[in-house]
This record gives structure tokens, sequence and C-alpha cells, in this order.
């Protein structure tokens, strides 16, 4: 294992991206627990999205403070979540990427155990754990927050993977890099990494703490879980109704939005007008996506 106080004159085998918008309270939690790694063959990439907090002189500090750690810090103007992680990856070297966000963290092991169970299994494109939820939320101590193994197809239903693992650049790259879902740029990744043949495999061990707090990602997602779900559905509408996509992909989305929107009114109204779409619609969906043939293919 190299030192990682040769990575700045290296390619390091893992970049370790953090983003950070107004998080400069949280900044320096974030950095130094990756400095705290047991594996130590990386590189982090600091991007600071337009900030207009104290982000940029904590960054700096932290790269002075840190000079054996090959600290990269990156300026720019407010572009979202999406765009920081892809030009921060875009920045780095590393074949291996960790994309965490400045107000979580990562416990000691992380990159041993995720970095190893990538080595030894070259079919598989992302490594992930178990997560441990703390933070400055009413009545929240510390809970831990046990994922399930990975499945494709429950994945594209809902998102079953935390924020933060450890995943190949070649995944990144094939999947288009993150898109702009204010929430869910996490979850539409790895469904586009599945679409790519790169799937993942569970760390069990709760390996990422993630900080809950009323502004959090987890938060936000929350509130608005039914409008992120149409929206990851509608970017990757053929594993969902793949036979109406044939026919027709608006009509598909149409389908897509009465099946997400259950409860309006105009739903429940078409429905009992249409008896029959209803059925085909169900139909379509249980003979189309849940088709094992929909797995994806793992890469040699």
């Amino acid at each position: 294992m190299r030192n990682s106080r040769d990575l700045h004159q290296q390619n390091p085998k893992v970049s370790v991206v953090i983003t950070c918008h107004n998080y400069g309270r949280y900044l320096r939690d974030a950095v130094e627990s990756v400095v705290a790694q047991t594996y130590s063959d990386f590189e982090i990439i600091i991007v600071d999205d337009g900030s207009t907090d104290d982000t940029r002189d904590v960054a700096a500090s932290l790269a002075a403070g840190y000079p054996g750690h090959g600290i990269t810090v990156i300026g720019q103007e407010n572009q979202g979540a999406a765009a920081a992680r892809n030009n921060g990856i875009a920045a780095g070297k590393g074949e291996y990427i960790v994309s965490l966000d400045a107000d979580d963290m990562l416990k000691p092991t992380f990159l041993e155990k995720t970095v190893g169970l990538l080595e030894k299994n070259p079919s598989v494109g992302i490594a992930y754990t178990s997560m441990e939820l703390c933070g400055d939320v009413d009545g929240l101590s510390s809970t831990i927050v046990t994922c399930e193994e990975y499945d494709f197809t429950t994945l594209a239903e809902r998102n079953i993977l935390p924020s933060c693992n450890l995943f190949r650049r070649e995944a990144w790259i094939k999947a288009g890099g993150y898109k702009r879902l204010i929430g869910a740029e996490d979850w539409e990744l790895w469904i586009s990494m599945g679409e790519a043949g790169y799937y993942g495999k569970l760390v069990p061990e709760p390996l990422f703490l993630h900080r809950l707090h009323g502004r959090s990602k987890y938060s936000i997602t929350s509130r608005r879980k039914t409008d992120v779900s149409f929206e990851i559905r509608r970017l990757h509408i053929r594993l969902h109704y793949p036979a109406l996509c044939r026919y027709s992909e608006g009509l598909a989305v149409a389908a897509l939005y009465i099946r997400c929107y259950m409860r309006d009114p105009v739903a429940h109204f078409i429905f009992r007008k249409f008896p029959r779409l209803h059925s085909a619609l169900r139909g379509t969906q249980e003979t189309g996506f849940n088709n094992k043939r929909r797995q994806p293919i793992c890469p040699r």
C-alpha cells in the first residue's frame, strides 16, 4: 500500500470527492473522517459549490493543514450537487470514486472494506455499506440502518442504497454521470449504472455516517417523495413499461403519471371510467419490468 504522503505525486487508487454548499461548519468533520481512514491510497477533492459562508476559508485551512494528503480545492459558481460531483470526479485521478457530502462522514475502515470488496470482485461496480444516522434532528441520538442486499428490480422501484458508496470510475462514465435531480441524484445514478451492467454488493457494516438536519437531502427527499419517484421512473420509463414504450413512449409516461399519482382525483376518475385501461396498465407492468431478463448483465 502506498503511503498517503506521496499521493499528490502519484496516481491514487481512490478519489474522495467532497461537495459543499454552505456547509462550512461540517466540512472539517467530513475531511478528517477521510484522513483517518485505515486505507491510505486516496486523494481528497473539495468542491465549493458557490458557498456564501466560510466554506472557502475552511477548505483552504484543511488543504494547508494536511499537505501530505493531496487535498485539492475547486471553487465554482453554484451549479447544484450533480454538477459539483461530476466536476470533482472529472478532476480526480482515482480508479474508484467516493462521493461524500460535506455534512456526512466515513468510519475509519470504510475505504479498506469497500476497496477490498471491489478488488476481490471485478464484476461488482458499486460497494456500499449499511449506515449510521446521527445529527441534530429532535429525538435522534444514533440509529443504525441496515441496508438491503442489492437487487436491481427492487432498486428501480425504490432506492435501497445510501448516498455515499465506492464505485468504479468506468461505471460513472458509462452511466453518464450524475443528473440534476434534487434529492435523487444518487438513486438515478445507481439505476443508470445497473442499466450499464454494473451492479452493487453490500458490506454488512454501518461504515457510513449520515447526518440528519433540517436541510439535509434525506429530509428534502422525504417531503417530495412522490415527485422524485415520478422523475426517476420517467427517466427510466422503458424499465417499467417496455411494452407500452414500443407502442408509444408518451402513453407510457401518461401511465406512469397515473400510477405515481394514484391519490389524485383525476386518476381515480380515469380508472373508474376506463377499467380496461387500468387492467391493461397493471398487466403491462407485471409482464414488463418484472421479467427476469431486465436484470443487468454483470461485466466480465
